[in-house]
């Protein structure tokens, strides 16, 4: 309760106050301001006019304190869902949120989107599957998009088939031969993407089938063997 009564008192002292906006250039009464969590302070409307047009054009990152050198944990700092929900609309603050889990998600090497056309939601990996896919199982390959509840393979991007039928040829061929072509660093990301197990599978399988077609033009049975 004393708590709540001197965050009271400190902003209405706030409201009280004139204090210079960075972005118009002119000074307004802290009522019509934001006081952000690093001390800088910005009129409401500036704010909501910026960081609106970020939040329109996708960019999320970019909507936090405008304050030029402003950084937090070593980076720029973003606004707080209370610092957003103070100065836009409740639409602006939905679209927020989505970019701001969609980045995330994306940012996880395992996320892939759903290939449903009007989805396009991404899906991450879930817990249980990494674990499976470890026990060189390929039911690590299953993702189900909570938005549309499609369920569909990870890799050939079509709908589950199960974890003992393989991809269509053309798609596993595609990622072996990025794969063989790939640097170290490059590799270690395409594993992350769709499993360390299920790419090493598919470039044993694929050297298993080049070495029997290399025996079978190359090599003659011994007649008196056969």
């Amino acid at each position: 309760l004393l708590r709540a009564h001197a965050t009271g008192q400190q902003y209405k002292a706030f409201a009280q106050m004139s204090y210079h906006c960075g972005i118009c250039l002119t000074s307004r009464k802290g009522l019509y301001c934001l006081h952000l969590g690093c001390g800088h302070v910005f009129c409401k409307a500036c704010l909501a006019d910026m960081w609106g047009l970020h939040v329109q054009e996708g960019e999320v990152a970019r909507v936090g304190c405008p304050e030029v050198g402003c950084e937090s944990n070593g980076g720029f700092r973003e606004a707080t869902e209370d610092e957003a929900r103070a100065v836009l609309s409740e639409e602006e603050v939905k679209r927020w949120r989505w970019l701001r889990r969609k980045r995330d998600l994306e940012r996880d090497p395992t996320t892939v989107h759903c290939p449903m056309e009007y989805c396009q939601e991404p899906v991450p990996r879930a817990t249980t599957a990494a674990i499976i896919e470890d026990d060189e199982s390929t039911w690590g390959r299953l993702r189900e998009c909570h938005s549309c509840g499609y369920s569909f393979c990870s890799v050939c991007k079509r709908t589950w088939h199960g974890p003992h039928t393989p991809c269509p040829l053309p798609v596993t061929f595609k990622i072996i031969l990025a794969y063989l072509a790939a640097s170290e660093d490059e590799r270690i990301r395409l594993e992350r993407h769709y499993g360390r197990t299920s790419v090493q599978r598919m470039v044993r399988q694929h050297k298993d089938e080049e070495n029997r077609k290399w025996l079978e033009s190359s090599t003659t049975e011994c007649p008196g063997c056969a």
